[in-house]
């Protein structure tokens, strides 16, 4: 005998269980009282009669209570796994977050550099023309040229870094899905 039966032995007969348990040592215990006595076939045929609907109730009382444990499990189930999938994409969306901000805070020192810088060109167009004003525009046309360089590889970044987080965001939902 199994640890597990002898469990489920002591509480039917002990009546330590649960409601179930009561339910069905009550039966056991009315199913050998009528098997002890001795009356007539009416009397026995209607306490037969009332033990086969007392069995067929606790049948159907033990089914129904399997059923919603069975789908509570089922529910706590699903609310862990949808639970453990908004934690990661908690956690992709910081980490996103993080580096959408690096990005902009970059964005926004190229902006900065560049609307100084055209500033800066207007003021040396509206004075005299010298070789050492036409040496800085130059120097400074090729930093907003290296600026616009280095903004454009960072926009590429961007864009790859936003186009795998859709695929990852994607993977992780086809993974979800066929959990």
């Amino acid at each position: 005998m199994t640890e597990e039966y002898v469990i489920k032995r002591k509480l039917l007969y002990d009546i330590e269980g649960n409601e179930h348990g009561k339910k069905i040592h009550n039966f056991i215990k009315l199913l050998s009282k009528w098997i002890l006595e001795n009356e007539d076939k009416r009397e026995s045929d209607t306490k037969f009669n009332k033990l086969c609907a007392d069995l067929n109730t606790i049948i159907s009382n033990h089914k129904k209570s399997n059923l919603l444990q069975k789908r509570k499990l089922k529910q706590i189930k699903l609310f862990r796994s949808l639970y453990r999938h908004y934690e990661e994409q908690i956690k992709i969306l910081k980490a996103n977050l993080k580096k959408q901000k690096v990005l902009l805070q970059n964005a926004k020192i190229i902006s900065k550099n560049y609307t100084s810088y055209t500033l800066l060109i207007k003021m040396i167009r509206r004075q005299e023309t010298r070789h050492f004003y036409n040496n800085k525009i130059d120097s400074i046309k090729n930093e907003i040229s290296s600026l616009l360089i280095e903004k454009d590889k960072l926009n590429k970044k961007y864009h790859s870094k936003i186009h795998q987080c859709t695929v990852l965001s994607m993977s992780a939902q086809h993974l979800c899905q066929t959990e």
